[in-house]
This record gives C-alpha cells, structure tokens and sequence, in this order.
C-alpha cells in the first residue's frame, strides 16, 4: 500500500470507527507495505542495512500519532534506502586516475542501481532524498575515468609508433585517428601527443627523402638512355616505367621527365 492508498483508508474509515481503531489500522497497513520491501533484492553489501533501516521506521511507525506521520515514514523508508544505496557507491571511494576496469564495472553498477530505485519513487518520495547530487557527482567520476581509459588507449597506438620509418605510416595514421575520434574531454588526458606530433613531422620529411631518391633513380634511368638507337627500346621502356610508377610527388622531384617525353623508336 503505498501512501495515497493509506490516506484515502483512513478516510473512509473514519465514518464507521472510532479513532484510536482506525490509527492502528492504518499502522498495520503501512507496516505490512514496508514488510513488502524484498531487501535481497538489494546488492549484498546494503541488505543488513536496509533490512536494519525497514525495522527501525517499522517502530516509528508503532510511535506516530497520526496517518500525516505514517504517510510521512512510509515515503522516508523508500527515499532512505535510495539514500543508502547513494551512500554505497562510494564505498570504497573510487578515483578515476587510479581505477582498474573491474573497478569502474563495479562502480557503473552503484550507480545504476541507485539511480534506478531513484527513479522508481513517487515524486513526494524523491523530494525526500537527500544525496541525490551524489548521483550526479559519481556520474561525473565515471565520465573522468572513462575518459582517461580513451585517452591511454591512444597514448598506447602512439608508443606503438616507436622509431619513426618507412613503414611508419599506417602507425602514425592510424594513432592520429584515434586522437581526433576523441572528445575534447578526453583529449585533455592524452599525454604522447606532442610524440605523435614529431613522428608525423619525422614520417613526412623522411618521406619527402625516399620521393627524392625513387626521382633521382628515374632521372638517371632516363641519362642511362643516352643518344636514342634502334639498341634503345629497352632503356626507353625502363625508363617509363619507373616514371609512370612515381607519385605527384615523385613527379616534382624528375628534373628531366621532359626528356623521357621526347624519346621515340
């Protein structure tokens, strides 16, 4: 029975009993609703507790002198266990930078747990707790180490990179595309970035040196060819081979791809 239904019993009652029989109705009503409360359905860390917590407004319940006030326990009994379960997310206390993930796991459960029986209540009854903001507070806590596990994700691929080579690209790539997937929240924890950088400023010039080294390769494939013979066709096709493999810019760096143009059998 919930608190509405306890007024609108003691309402009627009132016309056909006296009031010292209905207050002790109603008290029995009201006892037998938090009787109802299954407290194993709670996490094991809190059921004594609750179970504790039920009994005690139980025998409040024994005292009052009036349904106001056993209307007024029976919604405190269910803000209060809400109020438990708030106060058990944070034991242990959990510190983002330090988390591992079974912890967060565990962490993220608290929270759901107390935000859901949270949601539950009647609007009277969540006017009645009193650590909400704690859900709030935790949520946040929980965003940070989630934030921190993106970010160290990517400081990972960035160590990956290690020596910067040739055959760094897909590394360094795929490193930077996991940093610009970042919120700007979790950004804030990558600690490698400036690495990242360097190695894309490494990869780039030593880029720019092997473009120049395959141009410089045709550009003499191209001088091989010397004056054009019938003796030439082989040298000729060499040649254009390796200048039609290069890349854009490859083809800045061929001095003389004009004089490849020019040959003819």
């Amino acid at each position: 029975m919930d608190a509405e239904a306890i007024r609108t019993a003691y309402n009627e009652a009132l016309l056909g009993m006296n009031v010292d029989a209905l207050l002790e109705g109603v008290k029995e009503e009201a006892k037998n609703t938090l009787m109802g409360i299954d407290a194993d359905s709670y996490p094991e860390s809190v059921r004594k507790q609750i179970k504790d917590f039920i009994e005690g407004k139980q025998k409040e319940i024994d005292k009052a002198e009036n349904a106001k006030a056993i209307d007024e326990i029976v919604n405190g009994t269910y803000a209060g266990i809400v109020d438990i379960l708030i106060t058990e997310i944070e034991n242990p206390e959990f510190k983002p930078a330090l988390a591992t993930a079974a912890e967060a796991n565990t962490y993220k459960g608290k929270i759901n747990t107390a935000k859901g029986a949270y949601d539950k209540l009647t609007e009277s009854q969540k006017s009645m707790v009193q650590n909400y903001i704690k859900i709030s507070q935790a949520e946040a806590k929980y965003q940070e180490y989630q934030n921190r596990s993106e970010a160290k994700a990517v400081d990972d691929k960035i160590a990956a990179i290690g020596k910067v080579t040739k055959n760094s690209g897909s590394k360094i790539k795929e490193a930077r595309n996991a940093y610009n997937a970042l919120s700007a929240a979790a950004k804030k924890y990558v600690r490698l970035l400036s690495v990242l950088e360097k190695a894309e400023a490494d990869y780039k010039k030593l880029a720019e040196e092997v473009n120049l080294d395959r141009a410089e390769d045709v550009n003499k494939l191209i001088d091989d060819i010397g004056k054009v013979t019938l003796d030439s066709y082989d040298k000729i096709m060499k040649a254009t081979k390796a200048y039609n493999a290069l890349t854009r810019a490859h083809l800045t760096l061929a001095t003389t791809s004009r004089a490849l143009k020019g040959f003819t059998i």
